[in-house]
Order: C-alpha cells, then sequence, then structure tokens
C-alpha cells in the first residue's frame, strides 16, 4: 500500500496514524532501498526532501502491491513513474495521492526551525516555489482520479480526518475495528499544529472523553472522531 505525498502534506503523520490502527509496519520507501544514491530529476532537483527521487519499477511496484507494509513518499509525478504504476492493474493499484497547495508546502519548509540543514539561499527561493507549484500540477495530470488513484487533500484530512481515515481504510479493503482508546492524537499534523488557535478553538477539553462518548446506532466499535463526515455509511 503506497500514498504519495507532495512535501509538508502531513503524509509522515498519515502514515504512522494508518499503523498504528491497521497494526502494520510503515516506513518511507527511500529507506528500504538501503544505500541506494539518490536519483535527481531535472525540474525537481532543488525541492529539499529526500523522498524526492527516481524509483526504480520495483521498488514502486513492492511498494503499491505490499498487503503487509504501508509505504509513503514523495513518488515525483513524472511520466517514467506513471508508466511504472500504470502497468499495475487496477484492482492492486491502490494509491493514495495526499495534495496541498504548493505556495502552502513551500511557506511551511520555510517556517520548519531546526530540521532543515541551511535555508533556502535568496537566489533559488522563486526555482523551488516553481518546482513546488509543478509538482502540484503535475499529481492531479499523472496520478488522476480517472485512472483509480484516491486523492485526498491536505485540509479536508484535517478538518475532517475521521471520515477520511475511514474513506482510505475501505479503499484498501479493510475493516478494521477501532476501540475508543484510539485518540484523535493518532491523526493530527504535528504538535506545532496542536498549539494553534484553531485546534484550540475545534478540539477543547479531554480528546479521549470526546471519543468516548461518541456512540452511533450500530457502529460503536468503528466511529472515531468528534462528527461524522458526509457520506458516512455502516461498513
Amino acid at each position: 500500500m503506497l500514498i504519495i505525498s507532495i512535501p509538508r502534506s502531513a503524509s509522515t503523520s498519515l502514515l504512522n496514524g494508518l499503523s498504528k490502527i491497521m497494526n502494520l509496519p510503515s516506513e518511507p520507501i527511500y529507506k528500504k532501498s538501503g544505500k541506494s544514491p539518490r536519483r535527481k530529476v531535472k525540474g525537481y532537483d532543488l525541492l529539499p526532501h529526500s523522498g524526492c527521487r527516481q524509483y526504480s519499477p520495483e521498488e514502486l511496484t513492492k511498494s503499491v502491491c505490499s498487503k503487509t507494509h504501508i509505504y509513503r513518499d514523495h513518488v515525483l509525478p513524472i511520466q517514467e513513474h506513471r508508466n511504472i504504476l500504470m502497468q499495475i492493474p487496477m484492482h492492486l493499484r491502490r494509491v493514495v495521492v495526499l495534495k496541498r497547495p504548493a505556495e502552502e508546502c513551500y511557506a511551511s519548509v520555510l517556517a520548519r526551525e531546526g530540521t532543515v540543514p541551511t535555508p533556502i539561499p535568496t537566489n533559488i527561493q522563486q526555482p523551488v516555489m516553481d518546482q513546488y507549484s509543478r509538482f502540484a500540477a503535475n499529481l492531479e495530470s499523472m496520478f488522476p482520479e480517472s485512472d483509480g488513484f484516491l486523492h485526498v487533500n491536505y485540509h479536508d484530512l484535517i478538518d475532517n480526518h475521521d471520515w477520511w481515515i475511514k474513506r482510505i481504510l475501505d479503499y484498501w479493503g479493510f475493516r478494521y475495528p477501532l476501540k475508543d482508546k484510539y485518540m484523535l492524537d493518532l491523526f493530527h499534523i504535528s504538535d506545532r499544529y496542536l498549539e494553534t488557535e484553531n485546534y484550540k478553538k475545534t478540539y477543547t477539553g479531554t480528546l479521549y472523553e470526546k471519543i468516548k462518548e461518541i456512540k452511533l446506532p450500530g457502529m460503536e466499535d468503528f466511529y472515531i472522531g468528534t462528527q461524522p463526515g458526509p457520506g458516512w455509511k455502516k461498513m
């Protein structure tokens, strides 16, 4: 199972949350590649993320078709990667595509503290922004929903994470019983997000108590979160 994501779209948090829920190991593709050198691609070579590289047919195919691991990476939206993925039959090509506006991804990189070795030099800031824009636009054309890819928007995931987690589980064919011990913490984007005014305004009080008290008829073991999303239905 594979999540393709534009950088800075909460993909690591989503990966970790799904891993805990599904009780499956998870990791970025590039980490399972061992010490293989990063294969940079022209047009994306300025992006400061280890996962932005060209992957082999074996790496992508094994990641998509695995039922024992969940993989995530910034798989570049290039024709070579599309050709590999389209060779996989659609019933096995269950790939989640996590999207976020390019300008927000770029701003998020600039706002990181202590995790980027050096700031993006002034003379290449616009070219870097252009590469984020190219990434965001080409996700739509290279991995379209019409070819069976499941698109998830960053803000939808934050605002309605309970519904989208269930949607992804459905898409991957999982019916995993969720008990009230699972808390919204699994899906929140980062510790920094927990401190924002938006979070404090939306989720006040004890998270555990909020979830524990939510009951929908016939769905007590499956529902998590604070509000059911549109289109919610019994599994």
